[in-house]
């Protein structure tokens, strides 16, 4: 029997390497589909965190330079500790963000942050040039003062050489003058600088307001930006959140999918494996069911072979005896009895072989002409005797050589006709036979049966081929006669060779059966032996002496019958030990011996003669007679030594045609 545990290891195997392999897939799917979605929302937050304290800086920046001026104008310390705060803050921040290592992010943020502070950035270097220049005008201005001073100085020096006669009233002037003068100029140098620096701390004072309102503008602008980026990363947030949310949604619908699908799957091979197991099953009952069939169809034809063989060759013994007509039709009557129970057994094993597969065909050259020709004269006195037409239309060539089995062509050919002629009881039968030539060594042998009979229901026509399949009726009782395999064997026979075969009909008005087979052309030749010249070589068997064994008395009584006619001597014995016992005796020219005895049958009595001494003694023809009709055990008991089988029921002629082949 064929083990179905492999077969479940085979499923638990693929079972499991397809879970784990989804399971594999599954988990880096959803791994790599959150990762990306995570990283983003990592790099917004740090992009808006590293932002912000860039935008911090430049602020700090600002308000640290506007509050160093301030201490290099008042001189207030408060503007220092202000300075020194705000460059401490700016260095930890550029520090902290040093050591996140951040450079990608800030050198991808500079050109944004430039442009973003360049209106703040282009107002400062206004309010810077313009104050430039107002410290580049009171610079002048001091010039030009000392330049004014500088002639006067001269002149009074050029009439103090000049002068000659009121130096002394001259220098006394000039330098009452000189001093007025310089008390002038200094008063007026004293009054423009203090307006200068006044004028100075008003420009500072602005610039300072200035500063001031564009860092608070900064302020606000910074506040609302980041509102923005809090705005942005909250609905960032909630939109991931949501996405997540939603994946984590799917994803629990795809497990549960897949949870569902697995069981699916589960289930299916689980009956997909009991299935197979019961077909296994039911496949090795059914492998056992036909061993069991063909044994017991082996023992039913050897039982009913047996008498069958007495039945059938007396029948023939008694033909031939010059009896009154009412005998002889008697005799012929018991001899188409028998052979019609003989055909009953054909068919049952000759469906048996078919259906296991154990059929043999042969190949050997044949005339499809004569072998369709001899079945139809054949089956012409089953017409005549129901005084219907038969008639034959072949469109054969005489000389045309066929290879194949023309023993399977005349069983297809004598089933339909014999069909046909026992479903027409008025009209005719007619045979037709077509060759058709495919290439040069192919052709195909159509044959059509036609009647003129009861015909056959649609519905028949479909279960007609199949076993034990008969077609039953009010208008005939004759159709229920039969086994029913007659059709199916024939459907098997025409399939088995590669053709085809089929049924047109319609009830009332008659059938066609057709079928088609291919054959091999061949151009070998022979000449087939007669009955006639058989029995002609049979007077040369004169005087041989053959050992008979058989425990069934009638067998030995008709092959004696049979032997005495052809005038040849024998001796007759019931087991394989006596027959034995009288070879070692004796000298034959041929053993004949039953397969099948209580003691010593005829496979242990062959291999005894087979092993003897005396060669001559052990190349004894031996000839097996049997009812067993399977090729298997045929093959097993010429395998034993024996020559030849002679197949129960036997004809005289074919009893002779053995012995002949190995007496001459």
């Amino acid at each position: 029997m064929k083990s179905t545990k492999s077969l479940a290891n085979k499923y638990l195997i693929i079972v499991s390497s397809i879970l784990i392999i989804f399971g594999i897939t599954a988990v880096i799917f959803v791994n790599f589909s959150n990762l990306p979605l995570l990283q983003s929302v990592d790099k917004i937050a740090q992009v808006e965190y590293d932002y912000a304290k860039l935008d911090s800086c430049i602020l700090k920046l600002y308000h640290a330079e506007n509050n160093c001026r301030m201490f290099m104008v008042n001189r207030k310390h408060c503007y220092h500790h202000e300075f020194m705060k705000e460059i401490k803050e700016i260095s930890f921040i550029l520090n902290a963000i040093s050591r996140k290592k951040q450079n990608d992010f800030i050198s991808k943020g500079q050109p944004a942050l430039i442009s973003q502070n360049q209106p703040a950035i282009n107002e400062f270097i206004r309010l810077k040039i313009l104050c430039d220049s107002l410290i580049s005008f009171s610079i002048k201005l001091d010039q030009v003062l000392e330049r004014q001073s500088l002639p006067e100085t001269n002149l009074f020096k050029i009439k103090d050489q000049n002068g000659i006669t009121t130096s002394a009233l001259v220098q006394t002037t000039d330098s009452v003058r000189l001093a007025r003068n310089e008390l002038q100029l200094k008063a007026i140098n004293d009054y423009l600088r203090l307006d200068l620096i006044n004028e100075e701390k008003q420009l500072f004072n602005i610039d300072y307001q200035l500063i001031s309102g564009i860092i608070q503008g900064l302020k606000r602008y910074q506040s609302i930006e980041k509102e923005y980026y809090y705005n942005l990363s909250q609905i960032t947030h909630k939109s991931t959140l949501n996405a997540v949310i939603n994946l984590d949604k799917f994803t629990k619908v795809l497990l549960t999918l897949t949870v569902g699908l697995l069981a699916f799957i589960f289930y299916m091979i689980y009956h997909c494996y009991k299935d197979e197991k019961a077909l296994i099953d039911y496949s090795n009952e059914l492998v056992s069911y036909a061993r069991t069939k063909s044994c017991f169809l082996a023992n039913m034809s050897h039982e009913i072979r047996t008498p069958l063989s007495s039945i059938i060759g007396f029948s023939e013994q008694l033909i031939q005896i010059d009896f009154t007509p009412v005998q002889k039709e008697q005799v012929a009557a018991i001899s188409e009895s028998s052979m019609m129970l003989l055909n009953v057994v054909n068919d049952i094993l000759d469906f048996s072989k078919y259906e296991t597969g154990k059929v043999t065909l042969a190949q050997v050259p044949f005339l499809p002409y004569t072998t369709i020709k001899n079945v139809f004269e054949s089956m012409r006195i089953q017409a005549l005797q129901k005084e219907i037409g038969f008639y034959l239309d072949m469109s054969v060539n005489e000389d045309i050589y066929f290879l194949g089995d023309p023993l399977r062509l005349k069983q297809v050919l004598m089933n339909l006709l014999g069909n046909a002629i026992k479903f027409t009881s008025s009209g005719s039968v007619t045979l037709e036979a077509l060759l058709t030539l495919t290439n040069r060594n192919q052709a195909k042998l159509k044959v059509n049966i036609i009647d003129t009979g009861i015909g056959i229901k649609l519905a028949d026509q479909e279960i007609i081929f199949e076993e034990f399949a008969q077609v039953y009726g009010t208008s005939t009782k004759e159709r229920q006669h039969g086994t029913g395999l007659g059709l199916a064997i024939c459907k098997k026979i025409v399939e088995f060779q590669g053709g085809t075969i089929y049924v047109r009909s319609e009830e009332g008005e008659g059938a066609v059966f057709s079928f088609e087979i291919p054959y091999q052309i061949t151009h070998h030749t022979f000449t087939e032996r007669g009955n006639t010249e058989l029995y002609d070589k049979a007077t040369l068997l004169e005087g041989k002496r053959i050992l008979m064994a058989d425990d069934n008395k009638l067998n030995i009584m008709l092959a004696g019958t049979i032997l005495k006619k052809y005038k040849i001597s024998y001796d007759a014995v019931y087991n394989g030990e006596e027959a034995y016992k009288l070879f070692c005796e004796n000298e034959y020219d041929l053993i004949l011996t039953d397969i099948q005895m209580l003691k010593m049958g005829g496979i242990e009595l062959a291999g005894k003669i087979r092993n003897e001494n005396d060669a001559k003694k052990r190349s004894t023809p031996i000839l097996g007679i049997t009812a067993n009709v399977l090729l298997e055990d045929r093959l097993k008991y010429l395998a034993s030594g024996m020559d030849e089988l002679v197949l129960k029921p036997f004809l005289e002629h074919e009893l002779l045609e053995k012995i002949l082949k190995y007496i001459r």
